[in-house]
């Protein structure tokens, strides 16, 4: 038992990634650990992220928070404050230094999500095909078969989630980050990421992308075609089944993003 139990064990931490936190933290940004990200927008501009992570190792999206700084001429412009998850965005104008304005967005007003189930695939088998297998010695320096652990993938599941995203003339491209950033963070774990997807987005309409108002209206679609999945574990010696754990592979089908046809990963992955 103990070493059915060491196994397990075993495999839940080999195949175990973080999970994304998605609630709104309540932390200041003096607070966790920090990440900062400078973008260049043109030679006048760029845009500062900084990323706002609990004191836990630091995982592909494990942030919180992110406030991003908008600077043209190296003077502060624009502020945007979010959570990935969170519901609303706080933007905030200056000049000369001196807070002039501020407003709060609703997330939901901009970015609307659907999913459409295209097709439901079942492996022939109860807990899918082999992925892999792994071999555990029985004690260090001994060379006799160990323990072996049959890996099974499964398909549960496939479809088509797409995000509409709705810009205005006013927003800059901070606040589109913003908003990628607050969304599609599940599949977007990098400032970078969002950023040059929000740059690209409105170029392809033909807005400004070097700092200031973009200047255009637009409503934007983005793919993304998801696969859900679970892995399971077998022990033939003692015929048993770990449960299932689970996870979700996302591929984005949007040509014009600097992500197109990138896989990202939740939850338990090979």
């Amino acid at each position: 038992m103990k070493k059915i139990i060491s196994l397990l064990l075993s495999f839940a931490m080999i195949f175990t990634l973080t999970i994304p936190t998605f609630a709104a933290s309540d932390k200041s940004f003096a607070d966790g650990q920090q990440e900062k990200t400078t973008i260049q927008l043109s030679a006048g501009s760029y845009i500062e992220i900084t990323l706002l992570t609990n004191n836990r190792t630091r995982a592909s999206n494990d942030s919180e928070s992110f406030l991003i700084k908008e600077f043209i001429h190296n003077e502060l412009t624009h502020t945007v404050e979010g959570s990935f998850g969170g519901s609303q965005l706080i933007c905030t104008n200056y000049e000369d230094g001196r807070m002039v304005n501020q407003k709060i967005i609703n997330v939901s007003d901009r970015v609307s999500a659907s999913r459409s189930e295209s097709c439901q695939t079942v492996a022939t088998a109860s807990y899918g095909s082999v992925l892999g297998r792994i071999v555990y010695n029985k004690d260090i320096g001994n060379n006799s078969p160990g323990e072996e652990l049959t890996v099974y993938s499964k398909i549960t599941n496939q479809d088509l989630e797409s995000y509409t995203i709705n810009g205005k003339a006013s927003d800059t491209i901070s606040v589109i980050a913003g908003l990628l950033l607050s969304v599609l963070s599940v599949f977007i774990p990098s400032a970078n990421t969002a950023t040059s997807m929000a740059i690209a987005i409105v170029s392809a309409y033909g807005g400004n992308v070097a700092g200031g108002a973009i200047g255009v209206l637009f409503t934007e679609k983005v793919a993304v075609d998801a696969t859900y999945y679970t892995l399971t574990g077998y022990h033939s010696t003692s015929n048993y089944h770990t449960a299932g754990y689970y996870g979700i592979a996302r591929l984005v089908k949007t040509k014009n993003s600097n992500a197109y046809n990138k896989w990202f990963y939740e939850g338990y992955t090979p």
